[in-house]
């Protein structure tokens, strides 16, 4: 497995390495399914199913949420996934696309989908789902691999960045997200619940070579000491320049804080599938955080946040401090600038660990380039202690980094 995996990740760095790779496939035939029949050249493979794969109409919304019901036995984390009218919306709209995988008999076995920023330049994949009595059986490698291509392809110049969150419960699929340069950038423990089991996962990435060659971002990366394991990790992987390490001092105005401190307000927005938005601001101010609270998976994901001030960063954070403390809060992250040292440090005493950085995460529309950023979480719980057997050669070693820092930062 280790062989396979170091020669697969010189292969492919980038979306064009794949694309010319498998340049030959025939996507004529998508909207009525297309399948492969060729040797990925990974042994023998003869006695799997080769699936089709099939672009997804309107008509195959029941049969998609039918298998995210009957795969996790009703508890997906993610409703709306469950939800037929939900997922016949996302195949009407221009920001999803949804594949259905099926046997030469017109048996549906599986189903994947994407979401497309196209503002962002930025494309996510989820929701890979294979029907239990098919696991093991199908051939995921190769309609993997024609689904890959299909979507790199089909959005090549527009589509900038891939994204995936990869479960660590399942080997074959961190190796076949290897498989195609999916790599793991970022660590993400004890994010979600499956089949009422507590797992983590990785955020892997992929980039179109345009996006370092053209778009990067030119400022002076400033880190704080924590997350330079981190950005060794990603330096090995892109290239990256030196970045400049610092310390930096917190001068805080304690007058203000105690002067802004009653303005702070929570507002609660109840929305649909037991997913609520909040949002934490200023009376008279344009701060603000603003996040999703997941009441299944007790979890808080994608914090955005603006800030006039340090002071009223501190505010804002012991505000959702007393959020997690009141409610229970098993996981929240939120992405920090690699250029802003202060703003790291505050996220790091607040309880926010850092767990990976990633370059040219971040679009700026303003200045038509990619930023990095480093993930920072926080976790609650322990993370299990055997789950590093369930990992492959890759995702083991970003693995290791977190483990590190982590001891580092409980022996200070």
């Amino acid at each position: 497995m280790k062989q396979i995996s170091d020669k697969i990740y010189k292969k492919f760095t980038t979306i064009d390495d794949f694309i010319e790779k498998y340049h030959y496939i025939s996507l004529a035939n998508i909207r009525n399914g297309i399948s492969l029949d060729f040797s990925l050249g990974l042994g023998n493979r003869s006695c799997k199913i080769i699936p089709i794969l099939q672009l997804a109409t309107p008509k195959h919304a029941n049969i998609i949420s039918n298998l995210f019901k009957d795969v996790y036995n009703g508890s997906y984390p993610y409703k709306q996934m469950e939800d037929k009218k939900q997922i016949e919306n996302m195949i009407k709209s221009e920001n999803y696309l949804w594949f259905v995988f099926k046997t030469k008999e017109n048996q549906y076995v599986g189903c994947i989908g994407i979401e497309l920023n196209f503002d962002i330049k930025k494309g996510y994949i989820f929701g890979l789902v294979i029907k239990k009595q098919f696991q093991g059986i199908l051939d995921t490698f190769t309609i993997w691999l024609l689904f890959i291509y299909y979507i790199w392809f089909s959005y090549k110049n527009i589509i900038l960045i891939w994204t995936s969150e990869i479960r660590t419960f399942i080997k074959k699929i961190q190796f076949a997200t290897s498989l195609i340069g999916l790599i793991p950038i970022a660590f993400l423990p004890n994010k979600d619940i499956f089949n009422n089991k507590v797992e983590s996962e990785f955020l892997n990435i992929i980039y179109d070579k345009k996006v370092f060659n053209r778009y990067r971002s030119k400022r002076t990366i400033n880190i704080i000491k924590e997350v330079v394991f981190y950005f060794e990790y990603s330096k090995k992987k892109y290239n990256l320049e030196s970045p400049k390490i610092e310390n930096p001092k917190l001068n805080l105005d304690k007058k203000k804080i105690l002067k802004l401190k009653d303005k702070i307000t929570l507002n609660q927005f109840i929305g649909d599938y037991e997913i609520k938005k909040i949002r934490i601001s200023l009376i008279d101010n344009e701060s603000y955080f603003e996040f999703k609270y997941n009441l299944i998976s007790n979890t808080i994901e994608k914090l955005d946040y603006y800030v006039t001030g340090l002071e009223l960063l501190i505010l804002l954070l012991r505000k959702l401090k007393m959020f997690i403390k009141n409610n229970n809060i098993r996981y929240a992250e939120c992405f920090v600038s690699a250029y802003n040292s202060i703003y790291q440090k505050i996220f790091l005493k607040a309880g926010f660990e850092p767990k990976g950085y990633i370059p040219c995460f971040l679009y700026n529309k303003k200045k038509d380039n990619f930023e990095d950023t480093i993930l920072f979480i926080y976790n609650r719980d322990p993370i299990d202690p055997y789950l590093e057997k369930s990992l492959i050669y890759e995702t083991k070693k970003l693995y290791k980094i977190s483990q590190k820092c982590s001891i580092i930062e409980i022996l200070k």
